[in-house]
């Protein structure tokens, strides 16, 4: 008598446990999401969890992929507009971390490798890419430079080789390139420059040999080619189809005696 009481009582017990727990997956009578709630990706894996109140996300919620594997964990402010997010590698490793507000990206993003070395900062305004934009290599070295106003390149653009050597550098004017343009070799000396106005080349644009030598020099007006002056190196002239026509080589602007024959395109201003 006293087991059947006892098991009598459990029950009860499990009804009213049973009863308290929140109905998962519940709207009130204004159709707004209340409580916890999750989805499942066809397969049955679950697809996201978290919490809502009138329908806006609060706190934590995960999110996985269809294998169960955790792809984003983000954390809700009481406004249900603002939150802080991770993404992650398929080894679990953090992808990019940083803020949303609604489903746009605000403030700094940074993004990593698998192996959580740092590769890029984004910084975000009105879910726009504004201020300053890094790029890393995997030592840590940075490997571009550049500065957004509203989405826009606009001042100081640099990139570095993986030595540290400066690659290029330029300067933007709401998106356009403007005024001096430089690139460069990898042991650091000039290997194109020229003036750009209004995003195109215009003036004299130089070409530089690895050995810091005059190779080619080029006129441009408003972003056509004028002319050319060939000054030192070998250089290959092309049939209309791409294919090798001749070589010539040059010296101090003048083609070598011993060059073979071929047209000579703009050998002199």
């Amino acid at each position: 008598m006293r087991t059947h009481a006892f098991l009598i009582v459990l029950c009860v017990l499990a009804v009213l446990s049973s009863a308290a727990q929140p109905t998962p997956n519940t709207t009130d009578a204004k159709g707004r999401k209340q409580g916890a709630w999750s989805k499942s990706w066809p397969n049955g894996q679950l697809r996201y969890k978290g919490q809502f109140i009138d329908d806006k996300p609060t706190g934590e919620f995960r999110h996985y992929d269809e294998k169960g594997r955790l792809t984003t964990m983000q954390l809700h402010a009481g406004d249900g507009r603002t939150s802080r997010a991770e993404h992650y590698h398929l080894n679990g490793a953090v992808m990019a971390r940083g803020r949303y507000i609604g489903q746009q990206k605000d403030s700094t993003w940074n993004y990593y490798a698998a192996d959580a070395s740092l590769r890029k900062v984004e910084r975000y305004r009105d879910s726009k890419l504004h201020g300053e934009q890094l790029t890393y290599y995997p030592d840590g070295q940075v490997a571009e430079r550049e500065e957004r106003v509203n989405g826009e390149l606009h001042g100081p653009s640099k990139s570095w080789f993986a030595n540290g050597k400066l690659k290029s550098e330029a300067t933007y004017v709401n998106g356009e390139a403007e005024g001096r343009m430089t690139f460069y070799h990898p042991n650091g000396k000039k290997e194109i420059e020229g003036d750009v106005v209004n995003g195109v080349r215009d003036g004299t644009w130089y070409y530089f040999n690895a050995d810091g030598s005059l190779q080619l020099q080029a006129l441009y007006a408003k972003g056509e080619l004028v002319k050319e002056r060939k000054e030192n190196g070998t250089f290959t002239e092309y049939f209309d189809d791409e294919r090798p026509k001749s070589e010539l080589t040059y010296k101090k602007g003048k083609r070598e005696a011993n060059s073979p024959s071929g047209t000579t395109t703009g050998s002199g201003w």
